[in-house]
């Protein structure tokens, strides 16, 4: 490959022509490049996994990686080789993982010795490591503490744990901060397994031993250990001799007084051949062991329980891999309440690799076993750790540290329709729904689909296949239906729930009803101040009411209001008729309605008067004339507190809204919505009080409109309504000083959604520079590609 990439250069130099095909080649690999960068899907694999990310550099070579997990901290250990230099190295993220910080040598270590380093995290950010050393010849136990998640570390020290030797320790922390140090140490040749508690992470003052190999064991290795409160639970590999034969079993032991004594060792495992490298997990008063067992002559994993927190264990494990090569050190975490994860590393496929499978606990099935580490590198010493619902695998590969996430979210679809834009009303009954998939590491399966009349709703099963795109809504009713949608991955997971509503009003409203407190309908009333009132059904879709009021005749309303009320002043003695037409979000008329008011005495109409006034016939006394005085509207509106409509962006921008027309403890919240365009807030609350607080402020024009749900009484009984929109604008400028930084900001905005023509346009300019630079080779190049054509013809 190598001299076939040399010839080629080679022949590009010696024949200028080619150049042209190499920089066409070129571009045509970016070009294509860049698209399957931002507009293809990507899909990882394993499915449920997302890519695996480096954590550490390559010049520091990584061994024995070890990590555990607090809130949002994540805590990786490691012995470490970099310069030829050997240490214990920390590396953490305070971010869930999003972040890790430069890897941080803690101490120097001798190479010669697997110091085996450990670490715990305690409930008030406290981290404490410990590794085991040569000290004059004997191994012995350090620790550091970091009382600020790692800022600063306390220097090493060697701990003094009345043994000759000691080595092989494992740190934890209760739920007090107390620290418990559990290792291995020597006396009189004998390796112990010891306990020792420090109250105060300084010095050790209580030491208990657990298992002595002066009695029954020939030795002990490999404790898994968990605490739940004041309740310490362990699970140990021990060699005993069984009818004269050596083999290592798994026992059990706990403490339910936060390690001031513990229990008996207690054997769990019965197989006649060798069980090893145990990892417990207590997950609903179950304690889970997956372990090594070679019965078959090679190494499978097998998983044991003991149900009321250790009290009874099975008698037959339940086998976990099916392969038949020697799977190592099984790890196990609890991803969900149901539903459990069992990672090792194996030789299936020639090198070492991380495998995994999930085992449901509601019917105790078991899922494929996925490799889950990168294909084609040796991948072990896999440790799992768990963070809000999260999978954090870490593994070492090829002596560098990695982290894989377990794909626990998917984004949703971005919903759109032609028939039925967002926002807008429309007299279609039949809608076409279409959508973007998102982009997920585990691909999408499918989408959870239903359409209803509520605002909120999310779909659990799915009924669209993955690859669709497209949704018909037939026989839509008058109103607001819900359009429903939610992304599914091939991992299982579901996205939020997007809740489309299609807007439809394709039938003329219905007739309101008019009343007044002031003049009761066709009856004479002294008062020449008229209050009119008026309901109406399907308020969803109304924009409004066209009015007239005319004496001695009806008329078609012209003026407009969104109001529920009118207030007609100084009406002069007369006979007074009110018609009102409600009209909906498409501009289509509805049905009339009409209302008679008498002012003072002006005697009874009789039959033929309604009748010439049904036929729209003028009355002979005067002709149909506009009442005079003065109209007034009382409905209530939101009004904006906006100190500047010019602001410059910024993280946050405040500012309030205040009622009119009616009382503020009327208000029940607000439907507030900032846009680039003018959109109709929806009838949902989205601030239940008063002040605004927006968030991101990116430079822009933009318009906020606003209404609000208020209560009232009528005819002693409550009404909610909505108020009509309010729209106030809002420019925002940007917050750099430096016209090159605004300049600069502004093509961000305008290219930001538009990567083939940009990448497309960049390589354009890099050609014209590069023709501009090389004009003279290039002219002279096409010259001598004439003479050499015309020389050969």
């Amino acid at each position: 490959m190598n001299k076939l990439s040399i010839y080629i250069f080679e022949l590009a130099f010696r024949f200028p022509r080619l150049r042209y095909i190499v920089w066409a080649v070129i571009i045509s690999i970016g070009i294509y490049a860049g698209y399957r960068l931002f507009y293809q899907e990507v899909v990882t694999y394993p499915v449920g996994w997302e890519r695996s990310v480096v954590v550490t550099p390559y010049t520091l070579k990584v061994k024995s990686p070890f990590a555990v997990s607090k809130g949002n901290v994540v805590a990786v250990v490691f012995e470490g080789t970099e310069k030829n230099e050997h240490g214990i190295y920390v590396i953490l993220s305070l971010n869930s993982g999003k972040d890790f910080l430069p890897a941080y040598k803690l101490s120097d270590i001798d190479p010669t010795v697997a110091v085996r380093p450990h670490v715990a995290i305690s409930n008030n950010g406290h981290i404490a490591c410990t590794w085991h050393n040569l000290v004059d010849s004997k191994s012995k136990i350090f620790l550091t503490i970091s009382n600020d998640l790692g800022a600063t570390w306390t220097k090493p020290v060697a701990l003094s744990l009345l043994t000759d030797e000691s080595m092989l320790s494992e740190v934890f922390y209760d739920s007090t901060g107390g620290l418990h140090l559990f290792y291995h140490g020597s006396i009189g040749g004998r390796l112990v397994l010891y306990h020792a508690f420090s109250p105060d992470e300084l010095q050790f003052t209580r030491i208990d031993t657990i298992a002595d190999i002066a009695n029954e064991y020939r030795g002990i290795f490999f404790p898994s250990i968990v605490f739940e409160g004041d309740s310490i639970y362990l699970v140990f590999q021990a060699k005993i001799l069984s009818g004269g034969i050596l083999s290592d079993d798994l026992f059990f032991v706990y403490s339910n007084n936060a390690g001031k004594s513990f229990s008996s060792p207690k054997r769990i495992t019965t197989s006649p051949a060798n069980d090893s490298s145990p990892s417990i997990l207590l997950h609903k008063d179950v304690i889970y062991c997956v372990y090594q067992n070679n019965e078959k002559r090679q190494w499978d994993v097998r998983l044991l329980r003991g149900y009321n927190r250790g009290k009874d264990w099975e008698q037959q494990p339940m086998s976990i891999t099916d392969i038949n090569v020697d799977c190592y050190s099984p790890r196990i975490v609890a991803p969900s309440d149901d539903e459990l994860l069992i990672v090792w590393h194996d030789m299936r496929e020639r090198y070492s690799a991380v495998f995994g499978r999930k085992m449901s606990l509601i019917d105790n099935s078991l899922t494929a076993e996925v490799r889950i580490s990168d294909a084609n590198i040796s991948s072990y010493d896999q440790f799992p750790v768990i963070i809000k619902r999260q999978v954090l695998l870490f593994w070492n590969s090829n002596d560098r540290l990695l982290v894989k996430f377990s794909d626990i979210s998917v984004l949703p679809p971005k919903v759109y329709s032609r028939t039925h834009p967002e926002n807008i009303w429309t007299r279609q009954t039949n809608a076409i729904i279409e959508w973007d998939p998102p982009v997920d590491e585990s691909g999408i399966a499918g989408y959870a689909v239903i359409y209803n009349d509520l605002p909120t709703f999310d779909p659990t099963v799915q009924n669209v296949e993955g690859p669709i795109r497209k949704y018909v809504v037939p026989d839509l009713k008058d109103g607001i239906t819900y359009f429903h949608i939610r992304a599914i991955d091939k991992a299982g997971n579901y996205s939020r729930t997007i809740h489309y509503p299609l807007l439809v009003s394709s039938t003329p409203l219905p007739m309101p009803t008019v009343s007044s407190p002031t003049h009761p309908e066709a009856t004479q009333v002294d008062n020449p101040v008229a209050v009119l009132q008026w309901t109406i059904d399907q308020k969803d879709r109304l924009k409004g009411f066209y009015y007239a009021i005319a004496k001695d005749a009806i008329v078609e309303p012209s003026t407009f209001t969104t109001a529920d009320s009118v207030t007609l002043e100084s009406l002069q003695k007369g006979r007074y008729f009110f018609s009102i037409r409600p009209v909906d979000m498409t501009n289509m008329k509805g049905r009339m309605a009409t209302y008679e008011i008498v002012v003072g005495d002006v005697g009874k109409a009789d039959a033929a008067y309604y009748e010439r006034l049904a036929k729209g016939v003028p009355q002979p006394e005067e002709l149909p004339e506009k009442v005079p005085g003065k109209v007034i509207i009382h409905y209530p509106m939101v009004l904006f507190n906006i100190p500047f409509k010019e602001i410059y962006a910024s993280s946050f921008y405040k500012f309030s809204l205040m009622p009119k027309n009616i009382l503020p403890a009327q208000v029940l919240g607000y439907s507030v919505v900032v846009s680039s365009q003018k959109v109709v807030p929806p009838f949902i609350i989205t601030h239940p009080t008063s002040e605004i607080m927006l968030t991101n402020v990116k430079p822009g024009n933009y318009t906020i409109t606003a209404r609000m749900r208020y209560v009232y009484y009528q005819n002693g009984k409550v009404v909610y309504k909505w108020s009509s929109p309010s729209y106030t604008t809002l420019v925002v400028k940007s917050a750099y000083s430096s016209p090159l930084m605004s300049y600069a900001e502004s093509l961000h905005t305008r290219i930001k959604d538009k990567q083939i023509v940009t990448i497309i346009y960049s390589l354009g300019m890099l050609c014209m520079v590069l023709a501009i630079g090389m004009s003279t080779r290039i002219a002279f190049s096409l010259n001598a590609l004439w003479y050499r054509i015309f020389r050969i013809f």
